[in-house]
């Protein structure tokens, strides 16, 4: 449905699987999605207050432990959220604050 909106080719670092005998592997990848610059603040589960200023809307599912690489800086994701299709109950897009 947001198809259109994403035109940003956005670098992921994550790290490779590791056999458990070496330090892992850490390695990127490029996939479309549209950064947005809004500050929002929101409280975790834990009652802590998170303030972030970036929004990232793609349709990739990213695992907590990927860093967004953000002019030129590897940003951690504070939290995510997944957005459904109210009509047919079914993942519209994934959005990932950091």
């Amino acid at each position: 449905m947001l198809g259109v909106l994403y035109t940003d080719d956005v670098t992921i670092r994550y790290d490779k699987v590791d056999d458990g005998f070496s330090d892992p592997v850490s390695a990127t990848k490029t996939i479309k999605g549209a950064i947005q610059n809004k500050t929002k603040q929101r409280v975790d589960g834990k009652g802590v207050l998170i303030i972030t200023d970036n929004l990232l809307l793609t349709n990739e599912l990213l695992n907590d432990s990927d860093l967004i690489v953000y002019e030129g800086r590897d940003r951690e994701i504070s939290f995510k959220d997944t957005l459904t299709s109210h009509l047919f109950g079914t993942i519209d897009h994934y959005e990932y604050r950091f």
